[in-house]
């Protein structure tokens, strides 16, 4: 492995608006829940360091969490948010069961969009099921997460892990954002070069990366992370 630094890898989160994405950044990186936020469409990103505790690997990383922030309710995520991904974090709602039947057309489109591998093994994937602090019968139930990581395995030939959360008590977030990052520290370890190794973790960090492009737009009403909500 290269020599121990902190390396930056960049997360993008996917799933449908009101599923609890933005929740769940906001728990995992600040340790904060709210149940009505009201963002401005746009694209926004939060860094979220990882020990080398945490990790498989003797290196320290820096998570670079990206959110839509309400842009998939318009079809219009810019190609900008899936350049350079190393891994991918799929959320869905517990209690939402559309959400859930459109987790294949999101990891459908990461994979059309993205530009660092034609080997869909090269990026860390993990599929959340949010909201279990609802004391509510579940519409999606674990069962059918753990089938469709396996049809996942069958079908592309990519591993994913599953994980219930809840963005409101936090429960099992932590871990698997930890068991993300080894994941992606795996795959950068499995290149047989240290060369091979620095052109996979830098080959995204062009100027576009980090030239965010805030789009106003008016604040949506509504809770979109809230237990309270089924969207």
């Amino acid at each position: 492995m290269m020599s121990p630094k902190q390396l930056v890898l960049k997360v993008i989160m996917l799933g449908n608006s009101g599923v609890g994405k933005t929740c769940i950044i906001n728990k995992y990186v600040k340790n904060v829940f709210s149940d009505n936020i009201k963002p401005t469409i746009g694209v926004d990103f939060a860094n979220k360091a990882i020990s080398k505790d945490d990790l498989k690997s003797q290196d320290t990383i820096m998570l670079q969490i990206w959110d839509t922030m309400g842009l998939e309710m318009f079809k219009s995520i810019n190609r900008m948010y899936y350049r350079g991904v190393h891994g991918v974090v799929l959320v869905c709602d517990l209690y939402n069961i559309e959400s859930f039947k459109q987790l294949d057309s999101w990891i459908q489109e990461f994979l059309q969009n993205q530009d660092r591998s034609t080997d869909f093994s090269d990026f860390g994937f993990i599929l959340l099921g949010n909201k279990c602090d609802k004391d509510q019968p579940r519409l999606v139930q674990e069962e059918d997460l753990i089938r469709w990581c396996e049809e996942q395995k069958k079908f592309r030939q990519i591993d994913i892990d599953h994980f219930i959360v809840s963005a409101k008590t936090g429960e099992s977030i932590i871990d698997a954002f930890i068991n993300l990052s080894n994941r992606m520290m795996e795959i950068i370890e499995s290149k047989q070069s240290n060369q091979q190794q620095l052109s996979f973790i830098q080959g995204y960090r062009t100027k576009s990366t980090y030239q965010l492009r805030q789009v106003d737009r008016p604040k949506k009403k509504g809770m979109c992370c809230s237990s309270q909500t089924s969207n």
